[in-house]
């Protein structure tokens, strides 16, 4: 592996942990779980290009409920 890719790679990498840094750092500090949790996933959607990004809970009878888009 060149040094190129090595920097690539480590920047990409350090990029990625601050980006998720940053949203445990707003979920932490929202007044309102559900918002939180609901920019959280629009700002990891955007992240990483995706058009939708979901919360899935599982309940206790084995059924899963989306709670958060």
């Amino acid at each position: 592996m060149n040094n190129d890719k090595d920097n690539a790679t480590l920047y990409a990498e350090l990029k990625a942990e601050r980006f998720m840094t940053d949203q445990i750092s707003l979920l932490h500090e929202a007044e309102d779980l559900a918002d939180g949790i609901n920019f959280m996933l629009k700002s990891i959607g955007e992240f990483i290009g995706a058009d939708r990004a979901y919360v899935f809970e599982t309940s206790e009878n084995h059924t899963s409920t989306n709670t958060y888009e």
